[in-house]
């Protein structure tokens, strides 16, 4: 399928789609892909809206790596945690 150039252009797009304005399903979403319980993704989503990146920060700490330093462990990192999904949909 061919996606008409104007449909990607930045100007044509709505950041605030209306998936993304329903935090409930964005909720249910992640459950859904982490497999962690409702309550621990909720805490984690405020979290994220009071301090934004906060919970990469805190994976990178508990994988040991420090921070924007590229090596083999953190592209393994990105692949195992899903501590990005919080900083995305808050972003």
């Amino acid at each position: 399928m061919v996606i008409p150039k104007s449909l990607v252009q930045a100007e044509t797009i709505d950041p605030f789609i209306e998936p993304l304005r329903d935090n409930q399903f964005l909720l249910e979403l992640i459950v859904e892909i982490s497999h962690r319980p409702i309550s621990e993704v909720t805490r984690r989503f405020v979290q994220e809206h009071h301090d934004l990146g906060c919970n990469v920060r805190t994976a990178l700490a508990e994988y040991g790596l420090e921070p924007h330093v590229w090596s083999d462990d953190l592209e393994n990192f990105y692949s195992k945690t899903d501590a990005f999904l919080y900083e995305t949909l808050v972003w």
